[in-house]
């Protein structure tokens, strides 16, 4: 199995990892999304927290998702959030017995985080949030929410930049 470093730009054995550490923020802060890789040559690569998770919970196995399953991607249109909905054909079976969505795009339809799932029913469970929702529409009113939280937040980061913070 190979990882690749946060930029992408090479791969490397996971057999070559020594250890793995927190990288520092520039004010000397662990950063938990971020971790220092050490080589077995000595070199020191960074990678991101869901490569992380990759390496410590590799891939084992796939099953063969029933049909009715979907993840759902979420974006603001104006004022509305739209969804769209991509079947789920497999899963993919972690080391940790956890399992993941497969759809044509890749595990977690090819992101790098988890991604919420619609079930037949119509419930939708959101890994990441780590709650599930009854229906599309009260998935749809909570993304919103979040999207507004998300949205002050990074405006006052941007803030907090310009001020030099």
């Amino acid at each position: 199995m190979f990882f690749t470093n946060i930029s992408c730009s090479e791969a490397f054995p996971v057999a070559r990892i020594k250890s793995v550490a927190l990288c520092k923020d520039y004010n000397g802060k662990d950063r938990h999304d971020r971790h220092l890789v050490t080589l077995d040559d000595g070199t020191r690569e960074v990678i991101n927290e869901a490569t992380l998770d990759a390496i410590q919970n590799p891939i084992i196995g796939t099953l063969q998702a029933l049909p009715g399953y979907d993840v759902v991607s979420a974006y603001q249109a104006g004022e509305a959030v739209e969804l769209s909905f991509n079947p789920v054909v497999g899963w993919a079976v972690r080391a940790d017995g956890e399992t993941r969505p497969l759809t044509a795009r890749g595990i977690n339809d090819g992101m790098h985080r988890t991604v919420p799932v619609r079930h037949p029913d119509g419930y939708i469970w959101d890994e990441g949030g780590e709650r599930g929702y009854d229906t599309v529409a009260s998935y749809q009113t909570s993304w919103a929410e979040e999207e507004v939280i998300r949205r002050e937040r990074r405006a006052l980061a941007l803030a907090s930049v310009g001020k030099g913070a």
